[in-house]
This record gives structure tokens, C-alpha cells and sequence, in this order.
């Protein structure tokens, strides 16, 4: 509105400028000068009160511009200010679990490397005892063996060629078993020892091997090796008694260190997978973080420069409007001046009466009405909306009041402003058209984007449909092994039950049993030993013995013989019996106990696998939550980024509405008014030619006479 008002200033300036001429002129003509002058000054006056009005319109849109802006801007600082400060805290709650679960990683990866190094070096220790005492065991094997074969070469007396095999074979022996000798037999069994070892062979084939001396000695020498083939075998039974235990104590250490390297291997797998977990929702804040506050700093950009226009929009409508004011005010107190009554009736006297200036007018303008009537015709071809009535009656008066020259300087000032306001309008139509077509590049733009989020979208949703598949499966495979391993507990629960009472049944018989037998045995336990026929509880009876005498074959009838207390042979043969069947019991019972390790056995099997399954479907749960999360993030992440892009659709729309609110007009009629504003511009020009032309008489007195023919 800048413009306007300093067309309106100048406007003023030579309407004052006109009022000052008149105020000194003369003229013969009925239309009072006075009276056209104020004419001119209320026509401003309209003019600036219009302006005015125009200029609050736009002021009241600004200032609801400025005022929506600055809140709208304000509030979506302070949300996401609150928002970075949640991010940044999850950055900083992640980034430092993170750190905490590498810490702890790395301390467990030494732990398990440790428990790996641990259980090789078991592993290896074992293996090498167990050949340590594989080998100790063979030894005392063959030395045994050696030891036996002596004692049969010794017992049997055999000389020559055997007894020296025997010698050597005894010799490697006791070597290899020095130290444990030397515990083992006293000094003289030593020497006498190492003396059968050392004697020489050649001389013992020349000897009687049936001598008394070697006899003796011999029975010596068997002594010691009899001795010694004991020691060797209760050694071995006890190295054998160790070997076992070694066993056992090694398988045990063993499955406990697997089962340690186990846990760590698991609790490794779980806080690897958190620390993952950490660092992506660390990461996902940075990149949210990063985001917000690009958007922030352009936003704060925005908002700088709504606080820099807003105020200095405020300064400049308050300046025109004083400005404005002013220049009212001054239209207002000349029209007063010249339009009071009291001034009118002393410009009637004054200025209106100039016989001086009429004379001056006439003598410089001959065949003034074809020149005023040239001027008249190019001015009335001119656009009524580019030429106000304003400067058409103030070049009018300054035609009946002024010499041709100050008429074409006038001229010129108009033709000035015409150009100038061309120039502004046609840059300002650049503008609008190269706003507008930006505007359109950047919503179409946006709108390519806006499908591609909404292609990403129905991908992503689609994607969650089959991981939400995959979850109702996999959650119904766990549930079926949870059921299935329950349901195999049940029973096995109820088959370990009825294992222990057959099995406390087994063991009550054969205790039964051996109280039974105990007692029988106490009886019994002198008798002969049973035959197989009193084993089958078959007795045979003997037939008694033939009596000498004459009283064979006779029948007693004295009084009957008192009887006497026999035990019965029988006896044993229910011992043996009641042994068998309590041999038998037990080997039911030792065969009940592998059946049950059998069955124990299955049942860790089957419960292995179950729970395999179950872990593995877990694991496949765990994955797809995780997979589910993604894809939760990834929708919401794909919403917000379609609201995000329909909302900044929907502002470059009312951009490009405001934009055609403030350019449409000019748009449709730029080339009318640039024609027009170009035909004035030949018109005016055409003016000057004439007047510059034309011959300065008497003629156009009349016509300034009457100014209502311009």
C-alpha cells in the first residue's frame, strides 16, 4: 500500500500546488476556481478513506496470519521440546543398558571361555588317566599272569629251559615293580628274590633239580611270589575299584560343567539379543531425534520470521494510517479554509477575479479549441479504472490555469506513474506465476510421496497380517507341546508310582523270603546237602535193612517203641527252593529296575524333544513378536509420515489458495491493464506531441470555461 500513498502525497502536492495558482489567477470563466479546487481535494480525500479501508482489511487478515502462526508454531515448539526430552532420555535409558549388557557380555564370553577350557582340560586329564590306568592295569595283568606261571613252573618243579623263561619274564617284572617290592618284602626276601633272578641258568640245568638245596630254596622263592601275586591282585582289584569311581566322579563334573556352559551359552543368546533390542530402539530415537529437530529448526526459522514481519507490518500499517490521518487532516483543513463561507465570499473578491492572468491565457493560446479539443479526444480514450477522476480534473484546471508547459509536465509525471505501475505489475505477476507454479511442483511432489507411503503402508500391513498367522500357529504349536509334555509327565508320574509299589512289593517278598529262609536255615543249616530228587522235594524212602537172626520177617507185638525226633531231609530242599524264588524275585527286581531306566530313559527322550520344540517355537514366538513390533513401528512410522504429507498437501492448497486470493485478479486482467495502461501512455504521449505543437491563442479560453468538457 506503500505506493498508493505516496501516489496520493503527490496527488495532494499538486492539487495544493493547483490552489496556490488559482489562488492568484483571474478568469472570465462561470465555474468558480475555488469550487474545482475543493472538488479536487474531496476526491482525495475519498480516495485516502478508501485506501484506508482497504488497507485495515488487509492489516485484519495479517494479523490473524500472525496471530494463528504464532500460536500454532509456539505449541508444536513446546510438544516436541517434551517429545525430544522422552527420546532423549529412552537414548540415554538404551544406550546405557546397552553398554551394561556388552560389560556383562564380555564378562560371560570370558566365563565361557573359561568353562570351555575347563571342560577340555577335564576331558583330557581324563583321557589321559584313563590310559595312565588302562595301562597300570595291564601291567599288573601281565604281571600277575607272570607271577601265576612262575608259581605253576615252581610247583611243578620244572627245570631247564621253562624256569629260565620264567626267570626272565620275573626279572622284567619285578623291575617294573621295584619300588612297590621294596614296601612289600622284607630285606631278605629281597636278596633272596634277586638272587633266584640273577642265578645263573646254565648252572641250574647242570643241577639236581630234586636236590634238597633247591627244594629249599625253591619253597622260598615260592613264598615270595605267591606273596607278591596277592599283593598284585588285591593292587589291581583296588586300581579297578578306583577306575570306577573315577568314572563316575568324572561323568558327573563333566555334566555339570555342560550344563554351566549351557546356562552362560543361553544367558549369552538372551542378553545379546536385549543388547540388540537396546541399541535399534537407541538408534530408532536418534533417527526420531533427528527428524523433530530438523523439523523444529525449520519451524523456529518460520516462526523468526513471523515475529520479524508481524511487528514490522504492525510499524508500517501504523505509519500509513498516521500517515493517512495526516494527510486527511490537511485535505480536511483546506477544504475548511477554502470552503468556509467567511474565505468563499473573500476568494469571490480575490482570486476569483483575474483580468491579468485571462489577458495572458488569451495572447498565449490561439486556436485554442482544437487543441483542447485533441487533448479532450486522446483523454477520453483512455480506461476510466487507470486514470481517476482526481488527476483528471486537476490536469483539467491545469489546463485553464497553467501555460502548455507545466500541462505537459503533468503530463509526463502521469505518464511516469502509468510505467512505473506497469513495472510493478508485471513483476508482480512474475511473482505470483513463479510462486504458483513452485506451489504446484512441490504438491505434486508431495503427492508422490503420499502414494508411495500408502503403497510402504498397505505392504507393511499386509506383512503384519502373515507375521500375526505365523503368531496364532506358532502360540498354538506351544500350546500343544505344553500340553503333550504335561500329559507325558502324567504318565510318567503314574508309571514311576506303579513302579514303586511293585517294586516296594518285590522288596517286601524278598525280604519275606529271606526271613523265611533265615529261619528254615537255622533248622536246616546242618544237613546234608540236598539231592536233585530232594531239591525237586521228591524223598525217597530206603527200604529198611534185613534183620540176622530168627526173628526175620516176625511182626512186633510188644508195646510200641517210643519215637525219636529226625530232622527232615526236606528240609533244605525248601531252603534251595525259597532261594530260587527269592532269586527269582530279585532278578524281577533288577530287571524292574532296567525297566525303568529304559522307561525313564523314553521318557527324557520324548520329553527332550518336547521341550525342544517347545524352545524352538518360543524362540520362532520371540522372533515374530519382535519381527510384529518392527511392523507396528514401521505403520505407525508410515501413518504418521501420510499425515505428515496430506497435512502439508493440505497447506501448500491454501498456499496456492491465498495465492490465487492475491493474484487471480491480476492474472485474468494483466493483459487488459497492460494494454490499457500502454494505450494511456500513447495517449498521453500523443497529448504532449499536441501540445507542444499547437499554437497558443484565445480559442480554448472558452473551453476552460467549462471544464466539464474534459
Amino acid at each position: 500500500m506503500a505506493p498508493a500513498v505516496s501516489t496520493m502525497l503527490s496527488r495532494s502536492k499538486r492539487g495544493l500546488f493547483s490552489a496556490a495558482l488559482l489562488a492568484g489567477a483571474t478568469t472570465a470563466a462561470p465555474v468558480k476556481k475555488m469550487t474545482a479546487v475543493i472538488k479536487i481535494l474531496e476526491d482525495m480525500r475519498d480516495e485516502i478513506e478508501h485506501d484506508q479501508a482497504e488497507d485495515e482489511k488487509s492489516y485484519a487478515k495479517m494479523e490473524c496470519w500472525c496471530k494463528k502462526n504464532d500460536m500454532t508454531l509456539s505449541e508444536a515448539q513446546a510438544a516436541a521440546q517434551a517429545e525430544l526430552e522422552r527420546l532423549r532420555a529412552s537414548v540415554t535409558a538404551n544406550t546405557a543398558e546397552a553398554a551394561a549388557l556388552a560389560t556383562e557380555l564380555e564378562g560371560m564370553e570370558k566365563e565361557l571361555k573359561q568353562a570351555r577350557e575347563s571342560l577340555d582340560e577335564l576331558i583330557t586329564m581324563n583321557t589321559k588317566q584313563v590310559e595312565e590306568d588302562g595301562k597300570t592295569v595291564a601291567e599288573y595283568t601281565e604281571s600277575i599272569t607272570a607271577l601265576a606261571n612262575a608259581l605253576t613252573v615252581l610247583n611243578k618243579h620244572q627245570p631247564g629251559l621253562t624256569q629260565k623263561k620264567v626267570v626272565l619274564e620275573l626279572r622284567k617284572h619285578v623291575s617294573a615293580h621295584s619300588d612297590m617290592l621294596d614296601a612289600l618284602l622284607e630285606p631278605s626276601q629281597r636278596r633272596e628274590l634277586n638272587a633266584f633272578l640273577q642265578q645263573d641258568t646254565r648252572q641250574n640245568q647242570k643241577q639236581n633239580p630234586t636236590s634238597p638245596a633247591y627244594s629249599s630254596q625253591s619253597g622260598q622263592i615260592f613264598g615270595i611270589l605267591a606273596q607278591m601275586k596277592e599283593e598284585f591282585e588285591s593292587d589291581l582289584a583296588t586300581l579297578k575299584e578306583k577306575v570306577a569311581s573315577d568314572k563316575v566322579t568324572y561323568n558327573k563334573l563333566k555334566k555339570s560343567k555342560e550344563e554351566g556352559i549351557a546356562d552362560l551359552e543361553k544367558g549369552i543368546t538372551s542378553k545379546t539379543s536385549r543388547k540388540a533390542d537396546a541399541k535399534q530402539e537407541a538408534a530408532d530415537a536418534k533417527q526420531q531425534i533427528a527428524d523433530i529437530e530438523k523439523t523444529m529448526a525449520a519451524d523456529l526459522e518460520f516462526l523468526a520470521e513471523v515475529k520479524k514481519v508481524c511487528p514490522k507490518s504492525s510499524e508500517e500499517f501504523a505509519k500509513r494510517t498516521e500517515d493517512r490521518h495526516m494527510e486527511s487532516q490537511a485535505i480536511d483543513k483546506a477544504v475548511e479554509i477554502l470552503g468556509s463561507d467567511e474565505n468563499r465570499d473573500l476568494f469571490d473578491k480575490t482570486v476569483e477575479k483575474a483580468p491579468a492572468l485571462a489577458f495572458l491565457q488569451t495572447g498565449m493560446m490561439k486556436n485554442s479549441k482544437e487543441v483542447a479539443s485533441k487533448v479532450v479526444q486522446n483523454l477520453a480514450r483512455l480506461p476510466g479504472a487507470s486514470v481517476s477522476k482526481t488527476a483528471l480534473n486537476l490536469l483539467s484546471q491545469q489546463i485553464k490555469l497553467a501555460p502548455f508547459t507545466r500541462v505537459v509536465e503533468a503530463i509526463k509525471t502521469m505518464i511516469s506513474e502509468i510505467k512505473e505501475k506497469k513495472e510493478v505489475e508485471t513483476e508482480q505477476k512474475d511473482e505470483c506465476v513463479s510462486k504458483m507454479n513452485e506451489n504446484e511442483k512441490e504438491t505434486a511432489a508431495a503427492e508422490n510421496e503420499l502414494s508411495k507411503f500408502r503403497g510402504q503402508l498397505e505392504k507393511a500391513e499386509a506383512d503384519l497380517a502373515a507375521k500375526m498367522d505365523s503368531l496364532t500357529k506358532t502360540e498354538t504349536a506351544i500350546k500343544e507341546a505344553e500340553e503333550s509334555l504335561g500329559k507325558l509327565e502324567e504318565d510318567r508320574k503314574e508309571e514311576f508310582a506303579m513302579f514303586q509299589q511293585n517294586l516296594a512289593d518285590q522288596s517286601t517278598a524278598v525280604e519275606l523270603l529271606g526271613k523265611a529262609i533265615a529261619q528254615l536255615t537255622m533248622v536246616y543249616e546242618n544237613l546234608a546237602k540236598p539231592t536233585f530228587l530232594q531239591t525237586g522235594l521228591v524223598v525217597k524212602k530206603q527200604a529198611p535193612a534185613a534183620e540176622a537172626g530168627p526173628s526175620a520177617g516176625l511182626t512186633h507185638t510188644d508195646a510200641p517203641e517210643m519215637g525219636t525226633y529226625k530232622k527232615n531231609n526236606a528240609g533244605t530242599g525248601v531252603v534251595a527252593m525259597l532261594q530260587g524264588i527269592q532269586d527269582e524275585a530279585r532278578k524281577t527286581i533288577k530287571e524292574m529296575r532296567l525297566q525303568q531306566e529304559q522307561d525313564q530313559a523314553d521318557f527324557q527322550k520324548q520329553r527332550d524333544l518336547l521341550v525342544e520344540v517347545k524352545q524352538s517355537s518360543e524362540l520362532q514366538l520371540s522372533t515374530l513378536k519382535f519381527e510384529k513390533a518392527d511392523l507396528d513401528k514401521t505403520i505407525s512410522q508410515k501413518n504418521r509420515d501420510i499425515n505428515d504429507k496430506v497435512s502439508e498437501i493440505a497447506g501448500l492448497v491454501e498456499t496456492m489458495k491465498s495465492f490465487k486470493e492475491e493474484c487471480d485478479f491480476l492474472l485474468k486482467h494483466f493483459d487488459v491493464r497492460q494494454e490499457a495502461m500502454t494505450t494511456e501512455v500513447e495517449a498521453l504521449n500523443q497529448a504532449i506531441a499536441i501540445l507542444k505543437g499547437s499554437d497558443a491563442g484565445g480559442e480554448l479560453q472558452t473551453i476552460y470555461a467549462n471544464p466539464t468538457s474534459l
